[in-house]
């Protein structure tokens, strides 16, 4: 696993406020006594059972999450630097974007942007 940047952790430990990601062998995850990054090598899978895991998320189980509710992405980078994403519901228009006003995308790392969608999603799905 690459070293995940602290905007990336923070968006993964409030996804896990929202969301109890089952973490499987093989998944990373962060304990947040010790801050430090672990991999789950133990067979049978956990769903988020202690307060002190956090599942550290990755492309792949975002494109998952968005696939489960059957919803379609676009992420883009810019050479200017940064990304942005846009989330549709295949029924409809447009469920999620970041593209705003601004010339810059304020996403420094694709996994920055799909994590804010996935937040995005789990937000809409909590009203």
């Amino acid at each position: 696993m690459t070293k995940l940047t602290p905007e990336e952790v923070s968006l993964c430990k409030q996804v896990a406020e929202k969301h109890k990601k089952e973490v499987k062998y093989g998944d990373w995850y962060l304990n947040e006594k010790s801050n430090i990054p672990y991999l789950w090598k133990s067979i049978p899978p956990f769903k988020y059972i202690h307060k002190n895991i956090i599942p550290l998320w990755t492309i792949s189980d975002c494109l998952e999450f968005f696939d489960k509710r059957d919803m379609e992405i676009t992420i883009n980078h810019f050479e200017e630097g940064g990304w942005r994403i846009q989330l549709w519901k295949k029924e409809s228009q447009a469920f999620y974007s970041d593209y705003s006003t601004s010339a810059k995308p304020e996403n420094k790392t694709p996994l920055e942007a799909c994590l804010k969608a996935v937040l995005a999603v789990l937000e809409e799905e909590g009203k």
